[in-house]
C-alpha cells in the first residue's frame, strides 16, 4: 500500500491488516483508524478516533499539504474498511 511516487515508502499490508484488527478489538470504540506519516522517523503509524470530529480535533494536515513533522495519509473505517474522505 502507498507505493508510488506520491509516497515515501510503502505499507505492508499485512500490518495494515494487524492495525484494523487491533482497532476493532480495543476496548475504545473507535470508528476509524488514521494512516499517519511521521516525517521525523520515516514509518508510518495508525491512530484510532471515535468520530468524524475527532479527525478533525487530531489537527493533523493533509500527507502532501502540509509542512508537519506527522500528516494523515488516509482515514478507514474500522469495521466496512472502507477509505474514508476526510476534510
Amino acid at each position: 500500500m502507498f507505493d508510488g511516487p506520491d509516497y515515501r515508502k510503502a505499507l505492508d499490508e499485512d500490518v495494515f491488516d494487524r492495525w484494523l484488527e487491533e482497532g476493532r478489538s480495543s476496548k475504545l470504540n473507535s470508528e476509524f483508524m488514521l494512516i499517519v506519516w511521521d516525517d521525523q522517523d520515516q514509518v508510518y503509524h495508525p491512530e484510532y478516533v471515535s468520530d468524524r470530529a475527532a479527525i478533525e480535533a487530531s489537527g493533523l494536515g493533509h500527507y502532501g499539504q502540509t509542512n508537519d513533522l506527522r500528516s494523515i495519509v488516509a482515514v478507514y473505517n474500522l469495521f466496512s474498511e472502507s477509505r474514508v474522505s476526510f476534510r
